[in-house]
C-alpha cells in the first residue's frame, strides 16, 4: 500500500543500514577506547561515553521503526484498508521491534551501571553479575526472536513481485502498477538521503508519480 507510506517504501533497508552503521561505528570505537588499558583514563572514559551514547542511539533508531509500523498501521484503519496479512505483518513487527527494545534498555542501564565503577572495572553492575538477566533477556530474548521471524517472516505475507499493490478504493483488489521506485522521478541518491521527500513537502511539489490514483493498472485477482 504505497498510498499509505510514511516514507519511500524501497529506502526502508538502506535507511536503517545507515542508521545502524552509524550505531556500529560509534560502539566499536567506544569499545576500543575503554578496553584499551594502555590509554589514559580520560580516553577510556569516553570510550564508556560513546558506548552509551551508540545503546541510545540504537533505542531511538528500534523507536523510530516502531513508530513507522504503527503509522502505517493508523493510515490503513483510518481508509478500512486492513487485510489479513498486511494485520499479520504488523503485529510481528510491533513484537520483534519490542523484543529489540527490551534488549536495548537492559544494554543502556548495563552501560551506565560500568561506566559507575568505571576505571576500576567494568563489571560491578547488578545486571553483569547476575546471569538471570544475561539467560532472559538476551539468550532467550533472541532466540525467540529468531524463531518468530523464522515462522512468521513478513516476506510471507507480501506478494513476490514488489510492482504489486493493493487498489486505493477498496484495499482489497491486486494490482500491477509501474512499482514505487519507477514513479519517484527523484535521483536515486537524493532518494535515500532524504526517503522522506522532506525537501518535496517543504516546497509544495513531489517528484512522485500516484499511479495508484490513476486506475489505469492492470487489475489481478486476490
Amino acid at each position: 500500500m504505497p498510498y499509505h507510506s510514511p516514507l519511500h517504501p524501497g529506502r526502508v533497508l538502506s535507511t536503517f543500514l545507515i542508521l545502524g552503521a552509524v550505531v556500529e561505528s560509534l560502539s566499536a570505537s567506544g569499545a576500543a577506547s575503554a578496553a584499551n588499558t594502555r590509554a589514559t583514563p580520560d580516553s577510556r572514559l569516553q570510550g564508556t561515553t560513546l558506548i552509551k551514547a551508540s545503546l541510545i542511539l540504537q533505542e531511538a533508531v528500534e523507536l523510530c521503526f516502531f513508530s513507522l509500523v504503527a503509522i502505517l498501521e493508523l493510515r490503513c484503519r483510518r481508509a478500512g484498508h486492513m487485510p489479513r496479512n498486511v494485520k499479520i505483518m504488523c503485529r510481528v513487527l510491533y513484537i520483534t521491534s519490542a523484543m529489540m527494545m527490551v534488549r536495548c534498555v537492559v544494554r543502556i542501564v548495563e552501560g551506565f551501571e560500568a561506566s559507575a565503577c568505571f576505571p576500576a572495572t567494568l563489571s560491578c553492575g547488578y545486571i553483569q553479575q547476575h546471569e538471570a538477566f544475561l539467560w532472559t533477556l538476551e539468550v532467550a530474548n533472541i532466540t525467540i526472536f529468531i524463531l518468530i521471524l523464522a515462522i512468521w517472516h513478513p516476506g510471507r505475507f507480501l506478494p513476490a513481485d514488489k510492482r504489486v499493490y493493493l487498489d486505493s478504493s477498496d484495499g482489497k483488489t491486486e494490482r500491477l502498477g509501474p512499482g514505487y521506485s519507477q514513479s519517484d522521478k527523484r535521483p536515486w541518491l537524493v532518494t535515500v538521503f532524504d526517503p522522506f521527500d522532506i525537501n518535496g513537502k517543504l516546497k509544495g511539489s513531489s517528484g512522485m508519480d500516484k499511479f495508484w490514483e490513476r486506475g489505469d493498472n492492470e487489475a489481478t485477482a486476490v
